[in-house]
């Protein structure tokens, strides 16, 4: 049987949690280069990139499609999201990408209207490439 998903937090999710005073129900307005990607719509699919060619991200300098969506040739979908995170450090990224995956209320906190635990796998693993 599969846990229902909702979006947020319900009275009890955070019960005895360690991080439920972190818990704020408010966002932060969409960044603006976020919030202009939404409205634009779709891009063509050639200016995005297929998951094998993932290692595009480590190269200096931007790709054509920073932040937008399409649909790739492959059929899939592609979402960019430049997100700015001054004064982040590999250490920060690395801690959060093993932390936020742990529990449903984990990924909550960093998205609060995210329904399900965020990125994974079929083996309920993490996975950047299909959230599920």
């Amino acid at each position: 049987m599969s846990q229902q998903t909702y979006l947020g937090m319900k009275d009890g999710d955070l019960d005895g949690k360690p991080y439920a005073k972190f818990w704020t129900p408010e966002m932060q307005p969409l960044q603006p280069q976020v919030r202009d990607a939404a409205i634009h719509g779709n891009f063509a699919s050639g200016m995005g990139i297929e998951l094998e060619d993932a290692s595009e991200l480590l190269k200096p300098g931007y790709l054509v499609l920073e932040n937008g969506h399409t649909k790739l040739a492959s059929g899939k979908l592609l979402i960019a999201c430049l997100t700015k995170m001054p004064n982040l450090t590999g250490e920060m990224f690395e801690w959060w990408m093993g932390w936020h995956y742990m529990e449903h209320q984990r990924y909550k906190l960093w998205h609060r209207y995210v329904q399900d635990k965020g990125p994974r796998s079929a083996g309920s693993r993490p996975c950047l490439g299909t959230i599920m």
